[in-house]
């Protein structure tokens, strides 16, 4: 991994950290007094280790997360995505012709038989 990946990586966990942290122990607190006392809990060297020790822990489960999507692309299921499937689909029929059931170009439908088949495939 490159200097620039490992960097936008330690930045991603330190903020889901410092999130998670607050969310538990600092959520009474605003921002700025939050983040304080999160520095002064975690410059321990005992509390140090241990968020260190998360930190790997984090990027191991993230470099497996992004094993499993290797060959994947993730859409989003939005109205936007929806229409644009069924438009895709729609001139695909009228190029080739061919009259499909209504229903068929149900963009939701699509994608949830997709799921279903990519469940299968599992």
């Amino acid at each position: 991994m490159t200097k620039h990946g490992n960097n936008f990586e330690r930045a991603a966990f330190d903020d889901w950290h410092f999130k998670d942290w607050n969310d538990n122990c600092g959520n009474e607190l605003d921002d700025v007094e939050a983040r304080h006392l999160y520095n002064r809990v975690y410059s321990s060297p005992a509390n140090s280790r241990e968020r260190e020790r998360s930190f790997i822990a984090w990027q191991a489960a993230t470099e497996r997360a992004n094993k499993k999507l290797e060959g994947c692309i993730l859409v989003p299921r939005t109205r936007k995505v929806v229409v644009t499937i069924e438009k895709i689909v729609q001139q695909q029929c009228d190029a080739s012709g061919v009259q499909e059931p209504l229903h068929r170009l149900d963009g939701w439908r699509i994608l949830e038989e997709i799921a279903e088949k990519v469940e299968e495939i599992k």
